[in-house]
């Protein structure tokens, strides 16, 4: 019989459900384009400033705006909690991953709140489809939310769940949240429905979610559960399921939650076909099919990198089995699938898999995509937000970045500009197997 796509949610809006059939009529047809941040910031404008609205970096290159767009609510929570967590509130200060104070009002990349509000409605009338990340502080120490993770004594997601000694903060993080959902609504006060994915790369050692222990001994310095395991895949997956039921019980019904997995700390696919190990590594923390929508892969891992202990060639053939594995996994529970974040493939790994060194889009990307009718199941691949701005910066720039002192990095970097991409996102975006969105001569907002 075959099986029918439908939301997790059995409560979801009429939006939700449409955004969700939207998704499902472009699989195996096209692959949208995403982009972090991309209404938030530029290489040549400015965050946060209303003139702003409805600039982006892919519109520049290619005339369209990306068909995902990206944005990151890190730091909503801060003081939301603090204003009724006094505990909270004295541990705050200085406790940013920058060590610096946190803003009131911004996210973990300072766009204001307020700002991204209107971003996201742009987004949203524009036709993008909207996907939101919550790199969310360390509900133990009120900020860290990655590295130190050794000062930790007891596994933080126990600590949040019911029954813990922080449930109440995290119930408390969840509200945070809860009242900013309810601020995104469209031009007729309608919720905006979006892909949602909290506790993203929960594979990874670098979020106070994390379930893997590579980093992590168990030498009595970090939480000594499974191996010196940060925290237990069980644990992990009712985290998830918690977040989710209490969200919809809260009446959050225009969600579709996204679970993804970082590929580097997965076992790489052996050939560019299916892999056994990687799909059961995948499914590690899994909460279960009643609360997730969408499988997604953070797949840096294999974006082809400059490595000469992997060559260009077996990257390429890691990451068509990656998105084969995805894709059919996927498929067995009845689960849409994307690329929920990717790097771009280098010019050496290109070369190296005898591929034109200038078309990471084209000739990587679209080409894992394209493999095979699996592969082409795949919704979208997401690139994360700019990494150069300033006057003159290009946004489909190559840089060559270098340490001023190689021995000591706190002299900051320098950068050398090498060439464009543009000409190959505008033959990526031209494309009839990728999806962008239309954007008319004028920014309306």
């Amino acid at each position: 019989m075959e099986t029918i796509y439908t939301p997790a949610d059995r409560d979801a809006l009429p939006q939700t459900k449409a955004l969700y059939q939207r998704l499902k009529s472009l699989e195996g047809h096209q692959v949208l384009f995403g982009q972090q941040d991309t209404f938030a910031l530029g290489a040549n404008f400015a965050p946060n400033l209303p003139e702003n609205l409805g600039k982006s970096d892919i519109r520049t290159a290619t005339g369209r705006y990306p068909g995902v767009a990206g944005f990151d609510i890190g730091h909503l929570e801060v003081y939301f909690v603090a204003q009724r967590d006094p505990e909270f509130a004295r541990l705050i200060p200085g406790k940013d991953r920058t060590g610096g104070d946190f803003e009131v009002g911004m996210n973990i990349d300072n766009i204001d709140f307020s700002a991204m509000r209107e971003e996201i409605r742009f987004a949203h009338r524009a036709g993008c489809v909207v996907t939101l990340s919550w790199h969310s502080v360390n509900p133990l120490t009120a900020g860290e939310y990655g590295k130190p993770n050794r000062t930790w004594i007891q596994s933080v997601v126990k600590a949040v769940l019911p029954g813990g000694p922080l449930h109440a903060r995290f119930d408390r993080y969840l509200d945070a949240f809860l009242a900013y959902n309810d601020t995104l609504r469209d031009d007729d006060g309608q919720l905006i429905p979006y892909i949602f994915r909290p506790f993203h790369e929960h594979s990874g050692d670098w979020f106070w979610w994390g379930i893997d222990s590579a980093e992590n001994p168990n030498d009595g310095t970090a939480w000594s559960g499974d191996g010196g395991r940060l925290n237990d895949p069980e644990d992990f997956a009712a985290l998830y399921r918690y977040t989710v039921e209490y969200l919809r019980a809260h009446g959050a019904h225009n969600l579709l939650f996204c679970i993804c997995p970082d590929r580097s700390r997965l076992p790489a696919a052996k050939t560019a076909g299916f892999d056994e190990e990687l799909a059961q590594a995948w499914l590690r923390g899994y909460p279960g099919d009643d609360v997730i929508d969408l499988f997604g892969l953070d797949n840096y891992a294999d974006a082809g990198r400059a490595d000469p202990a992997v060559p260009g060639d077996v990257q390429l053939q890691r990451f068509t089995g990656a998105l084969e594995t995805l894709a059919v996994l996927a498929k067995e529970h009845g689960k849409l699938c994307a690329l929920t974040e990717m790097g771009l493939a280098s010019a050496p790994a290109l070369e190296q898999a005898g591929l034109e060194p200038r078309r990471p889009y084209t000739d990587w990307f679209l080409r894992a995509v394209d493999a095979t009718e699996n592969t082409r199941r795949i919704l979208y691949g997401l690139v994360w937000r700019p990494r150069f701005v300033g006057p003159g910066a290009d946004p489909c720039g190559v840089y060559r970045v270098e340490p001023n002192d190689p021995a000591d990095f706190s002299k900051g970097f320098r950068r050398t500009y090498l060439y464009s991409l543009q000409e190959d996102l505008q033959r990526f975006a031209d494309d009839p197997r990728t999806a962008f969105v239309a954007a008319g001569p004028e920014v309306q907002t």
